[in-house]
């Protein structure tokens, strides 16, 4: 027998921990403990536009002379989908 730990949210049970045994009939236990709220981080609008400088700042130094079409190409070179 094993026991693990995880939440129920109404609709889903989530497992907390890994586990590496193979589908199996199982047993839930509900205990009377509250479902834990997930803490959000409020960002300031400082933070905001720094996160936004930085994600535009991604593409500065791509080289856009190779056309969509083209590079998507190069990426699926050399794929083989035929069995």
């Amino acid at each position: 027998m094993l026991a693990v730990n995880g939440y129920y949210d109404g609709n889903v049970c989530v497992i907390k921990e890994k586990v590496s045994v193979q589908p199996q009939e199982v047993i839930i236990t509900f205990l009377n403990k509250p479902y834990p709220k997930a803490k959000t981080k409020q960002l300031t609008e400082e933070q905001k536009l720094k996160a936004l400088h930085d994600v535009q700042d991604l593409w500065k130094d791509h080289d856009n002379s190779v056309p969509v079409d083209e590079y998507v190409r190069n990426l699926r070179r050399g794929r083989r989908f035929d069995i």
